[in-house]
């Protein structure tokens, strides 16, 4: 009887994984794709959960990377990260994913980028790692030389570009010297990085920093110790501070019902935010 019980629930698993799968094609889910990606890419006890989503057409250009989930088997669920997932509408053209799988690319829980993006670790030494909640917007590219890493809450919009290297080294002709053209990356936890932004090698963001549009970010901004940044400018520097996106999704609700009446300010809550769970909520 127990056994009857574990096939029929096995099979009622199947029916409504392949019931979601025909509700995403009006979401450009390339079923295909999909299925080739989770079974080709990771072990089957990750696999069977089809974690990846794959929209639209995906191009893989391995040469010997992995791709790891460091994720529990028992928070995998389908669609749990979305490649190719038109979710910001930026872009009128539809060309999918590249991905770029020399080295390591790890997740650590829910993730989507939009169309038209590059994701790659660039080299065998190379190591790219993404946090829980990040999104990428459309037409962005991330590329690790030898290592990015992009904490938990990190949303990256439209046109945006991430790299840790020149991608060629340059050459002083007054005095010969080569320096280092690929150095680390990181972006701390909580930060929005607004379109058409370009993160340099060697920068670091502390948690919750704003980047403002078209900035170019060059360095550690750490290191001046200020909370939750405003960086603006080319080269980016420190405007102001105390300024994070509203990522809490009933607030964000609350702050439209609110100016759709009057233009005067809304005060909510103070002290950097902590609670994510409105934005977990909606984040799929």
């Amino acid at each position: 009887m127990a056994c009857l019980l574990s096939k029929i629930s096995f099979i009622r698993k199947i029916h409504r994984f392949f019931f979601r799968l025909y509700l995403e094609k009006k979401r450009k889910l390339n079923i295909v794709k999909t299925l080739w990606f989770n079974i080709s890419f990771l072990p089957w006890r990750q696999a069977k959960h089809f974690p990846f989503f794959i929209h639209g057409s995906l191009t893989v250009a391995r040469e010997g990377g992995a791709l790891l989930l460091d994720i529990p088997d028992s928070e995998l669920k389908p669609g749990l990260i979305r490649l190719g997932y038109d979710y910001d509408r930026f872009s009128t053209n539809y060309a999918g994913t590249l991905l770029q799988l020399s080295g390591t690319i790890r997740w650590k829980g829910p993730f989507r980028s939009s169309v038209n993006v590059v994701i790659g670790a660039s080299k065998p030494e190379s190591f790219l790692e993404f946090g829980r909640y990040v999104s990428l917007g459309a037409q962005g590219s991330i590329r690790a030389y030898r290592a990015i890493v992009i904490e938990d809450y990190v949303a990256i919009t439209h046109d945006c570009c991430i790299y840790d290297t020149d991608f060629h080294p340059f050459r002083n002709i007054r005095t010969g010297n080569i320096n280092p053209y690929a150095i680390p990356v990181k972006i701390g936890q909580g930060s929005f990085i607004s379109s058409g932004s370009y993160i340099a090698k060697g920068t670091v963001l502390p948690p919750y920093s704003l980047v403002a549009s078209h900035s170019l970010l060059n360095r550690d901004y750490s290191l001046e110790n200020v909370k939750a940044p405003f960086i603006a400018g080319m080269p980016g520097k420190i405007k102001s501070q105390g300024l994070v996106r509203l990522f809490e999704k009933d607030l964000e609700i609350t702050a439209s019902e609110h100016f759709a009446q009057t233009d005067c300010p809304l005060i909510v809550h103070r002290g950097i935010p902590s609670d994510h769970s409105g934005r977990e909520g909606s984040f799929i």
